[in-house]
């Protein structure tokens, strides 16, 4: 039995409700999101445009405490404000490895509007986690099954991009895949065909490799940026094929003033960048690194091994790694 802790939040009336406050699961339940329960409908336009992080360390750590409370302050303050239509995210504390048991949170609002969120990022340690901040993309209601992070079988996924016409991704998979979509997204057909393109290759990098591959094939490109947290890894996938950063939507949250969009919100809009510790690493989408991180490299998978620490980062387009970064003091390492 595999349990998924899943607290989603949505605004009735002034108040925000929770909802399934513990879900448990066998092998192969799909929990993707819980009914729409009449969340206010939100502006619904262009591209989506989402923010990215994850982390895994030796031991549970908070977000605030890995990239510090300025970092967060800028997140909620500066980054959340562009990205209202909610966020999630799915952590576990199991320092061995494992990854089966997640506590998963969802709300239909914003981080400003949220202090769910602040209560994530500052008082819930986890050994390892993945977090979103959405905007969503025209015609995919704001609603909290189509809010990420996915989840299924012990695997958590959170995308930022648009994937063009993507309801040709049905036709990439089986129909036991395709039954397994519970919303409307393209961020969730990704996931599933990640997983069925995992199980078919028999292998985590390749069968990331095949998705990307078979999705910008049969749909064109766009950025499938992406984090999966699962059993014994914490993946990010750098796939953005030179998308053009959605400067115009940008632009029309802030009244026009590109002077205040957070760090990096222009040309380098769809950057990842990372930051590793002695014994973690965290890596985020734009607008909360400093100048201190590390660029990702472009058409990557990074795979972090949560037992060992040890992060190699794959092409996608095949190959060896081209970059691995030991912590020198992760225990296991």
């Amino acid at each position: 039995m595999q349990t998924v802790k899943l607290v989603t939040r949505t605004r009735i009336g002034n108040e925000l409700a929770d909802e399934r406050p513990s879900v448990a699961t066998g092998p192969g339940t799909w929990v993707a999101g819980v009914p729409d329960t009449g969340a206010t409908p939100r502006r619904q336009g262009g591209t989506a445009v989402c923010r990215l992080i994850g982390w895994t360390s030796a031991r549970p750590r908070t977000l605030a405490q890995l990239v510090g409370e300025d970092r967060i302050d800028a997140l909620v303050t500066d980054v959340s404000r562009l990205h209202p239509d909610g966020w999630g995210a799915a952590l576990s504390d199991r320092t061995d490895g494992g990854g089966a048991d997640l506590r998963v949170e969802r709300s239909t609002e914003g981080a400003l509007r949220d202090p769910g969120f602040l209560t994530v990022a500052r008082s819930v340690p986890a050994q390892a986690a993945v977090l979103h901040l959405r905007r969503a993309t025209a015609g995919y209601a704001v609603e909290p099954v189509n809010t990420h992070p996915f989840v299924f079988d012990g695997w958590a996924f959170a995308h930022n991009g648009t994937i063009p016409e993507a309801e040709r991704i049905d036709g990439l998979l089986g129909g036991e895949w395709r039954a397994r979509r519970a919303g409307t997204t393209d961020s969730e057909r990704y996931f599933l065909c990640v997983l069925e393109r995992m199980e078919k290759e028999g292998d985590l990098v390749d069968g990331i490799r095949a998705a990307v591959a078979d999705i910008r094939s049969e749909c064109g490109l766009g950025s499938m940026n992406a984090m999966l947290l699962g059993p014994g890894v914490l993946v990010v996938v750098h796939a953005r094929a030179g998308t053009v950063p959605p400067l115009d939507i940008l632009l029309e949250t802030v009244g026009g003033d590109v002077a205040l969009l957070p760090p990096e919100h222009t040309d380098s809009y769809y950057d990842l960048r990372y930051r590793a510790g002695a014994d973690s690493i965290v890596v985020s989408s734009t607008g909360m690194p400093d100048a201190s991180w590390e660029p990702l490299a472009e058409e990557s998978v990074l795979v972090a091994d949560r037992a060992t620490g040890t992060v190699a980062v794959w092409p996608l387009a095949g190959g060896a790694p081209v970059v691995t970064i030991d912590h020198p003091e992760w225990p296991g390492s």
